[in-house]
């Protein structure tokens, strides 16, 4: 099945922790902050899926720049964060 979205979109495994980001972006948050909130919920949620323990997985395109930033684990996810806030803070 294929699902587009022009203002935004979110996808987990749990509808909950979708919810959260749904309602982080309607509240004006941006992709980053929608992450770092399904992240949190989800270690509500998921305790036994998603734990501080885990990896984190992220894809980000920037729309200025026109480029793509990509993590796969924990350590390369805060570096990609702070190449985000980086980017951002020069805009």
């Amino acid at each position: 099945m294929l699902v587009t979205g022009k203002n935004g979109m979110v996808s987990t495994a749990h509808w909950l922790i979708s919810e959260t980001g749904v309602k982080v972006l309607r509240d004006g948050g941006n992709a980053i902050d929608a992450s770092v909130a399904m992240a949190l919920s989800a270690g509500v949620v998921s305790p036994d899926m998603c734990s501080i323990g885990g990896d984190a997985f992220m894809l980000y395109y920037h729309k200025e720049a026109k480029n793509y930033m990509q993590s796969m684990g924990v350590e390369k996810y805060l570096n990609v964060m702070i190449s985000i806030h980086l980017l951002n803070s020069t805009e």
